[in-house]
Parts: C-alpha cells; structure tokens; sequence
C-alpha cells in the first residue's frame, strides 16, 4: 500500500514538472523577423496593415505596442497611406503576423 502511495506522488510530481517545462517553452519570445515593401491598405478599425513584399503580399495586426516611426518622429496607424515604402519587423503569435515596429521610409524626391 505504501509503495503504491509514493508511486502515485512521484507520477504526479513528474507530470506537474513536465507541464511547468511545456509551459515555459510555450511562453518563451517568438523570434522576429523583417520585411520591408510598399502599403497596399491600411485597416483602423480592424486594426491592420497589408503590405506587398517581393514574397507577395503580407497582413500584420497592429496593437496598442506597435511602434510606427517616421525618421525620429512617432505616427500612428491611421497616418500611413497606400504606395509608402516600410519595413515592419514582426513576430508570428497564435497564428497571425504581428507588428512590433513599423518604420516608413522617407520619400526622395527625384
């Protein structure tokens, strides 16, 4: 009886460390990536941006911690426009692309 009593503490202790293990895997900061390409529309009320890369055209969500620069200045999503050149450095989460930093390129005059 006793030893049945101490087997199931020690499967239980080894399940309860092997969820706190695949938790922290599962929490720990996607890697993120860049692309850079021209806006082809900008959603606010859902809160995206679409944009046309040479990989072809590209959705991110956009948050409340999405930083949006111009040169030194910060914007907002509803001050971009169709045909601005960007990069937007981006994380994969939950299935969808999101924005982390969004940098317009400013435009040179010919």
């Amino acid at each position: 009886m006793e030893r049945t009593v101490v087997l199931a503490i020690a499967l239980v202790f080894a399940l309860s460390v092997m969820g706190l293990t695949g938790n922290c895997i599962a929490t720990t900061k996607a890697k993120s990536k860049e692309i850079t390409g021209k806006i082809v529309s900008v959603d606010t009320v859902k809160n995206l941006l679409t944009m046309k890369t040479k990989k072809g055209e590209m959705t991110f969500n956009v948050n409340e911690k999405t930083q949006i620069m111009m040169g030194k200045e910060q914007r907002h999503l509803s001050d971009l426009k169709a045909g601005e050149k960007v990069k937007v450095y981006y994380t994969h989460v939950e299935g969808k692309d999101l924005a982390e930093r969004i940098i317009v390129k400013a435009v040179t005059k010919k």
